[in-house]
C-alpha cells in the first residue's frame, strides 16, 4: 500500500513544503540521481513569503 505524503511547514517570509515520492528507490535509479545509499527520495520546495 503507497501513501502520498506531503507535509508543509509556514514560517515567517517562507513556506516549506516537502513530498515523499519513493521509498527504497532502486540501486540504479539512487546512483543515477547522485544519492547511492538512499534509503528514499523526496523533494523540498523552499518559496519565499509574499513581500508588502
Amino acid at each position: 500500500m503507497n501513501k502520498e505524503r506531503i507535509i508543509q511547514e509556514f514560517v515567517p517570509g517562507k513556506q516549506v513544503t516537502l513530498a515523499h515520492l519513493i521509498a527504497h528507490p532502486g540501486e540504479e535509479l539512487a546512483k543515477k540521481i547522485g544519492v547511492p545509499d538512499a534509503g528514499a527520495i523526496g523533494i523540498m520546495t523552499l518559496t519565499p513569503g509574499k513581500r508588502p
